[in-house]
Parts: C-alpha cells; structure tokens; sequence
C-alpha cells in the first residue's frame, strides 16, 4: 500500500521521510543510538508500508511541520497492533485519527 496522509486539524499525519526535502531522521535520534540508525528505521518504514506489515506516521505540527512523535501500526492477519512513539500525548491524539482509517478503509482490527 502506498502511505496515506491524514489531516487531523492541528496535527498532520505523513509517512516518515528522511531525503533531500525533509529529514524527520534528526527529530527521531533519541529513540536512536544514532542520527543514521533513525535514518535506517525510516527506510524500514517505507518498505514495511510497501509490504503491508508496519503502516506508520510523523505526526507533525499542522503550522510548523516539526514531528512530534511518531505512530506505528504493526499488521498482522487483519488485526494491528498501536504504538506510539516520542510525544505520547500527542501519539494518542494522533492514532485516534488514525484508527478510522485503519478499521474502514484497511479493514483492519485494531488491538488495544
């Protein structure tokens, strides 16, 4: 599946990028040994959604674009299992928009 973007009013939901435009991988480097090893976890990413195994999220400022934190969605045999990462207020608020995406257009069972 190709990343899908949700607007979630102040918070922007986008796949996880680290290219010449936009790097999250420095916003990322304290879940990380290193700023590389955050780098390597964003090209996972973009593979897992490739795969369908892991759909995942910055959630980012909607005004600044800075990434607050981070939400994952681990799918396996049509369930999913949340995480969140950094900010995990903003995580919930985050995967909250995100689990109507996930049920309806996924077809996903989310797991608490």
């Amino acid at each position: 599946m190709e990343p899908v973007e949700i607007n979630a009013g102040e918070l922007y939901l986008r796949a996880l990028r680290s290219d010449d435009r936009i790097d999250d991988a420095p916003a990322l480097a304290g879940e990380f040994p290193t700023v590389e090893a955050a780098r390597e976890y964003i090209r996972g990413r973009e593979a897992a959604w490739a795969d369908d195994t892991v759909y995942s999220w910055a959630a980012c400022d909607a005004t600044t674009a800075s990434v607050l934190a981070v939400i994952e969605l681990i799918v396996d045999a049509g369930t999913a299992t949340p995480r969140t990462y950094l900010d995990r207020e903003v995580g919930q608020r985050a995967l909250a928009a995100v689990l109507p995406w996930a049920e309806q257009a996924a077809g996903l069972r989310v797991l608490s």
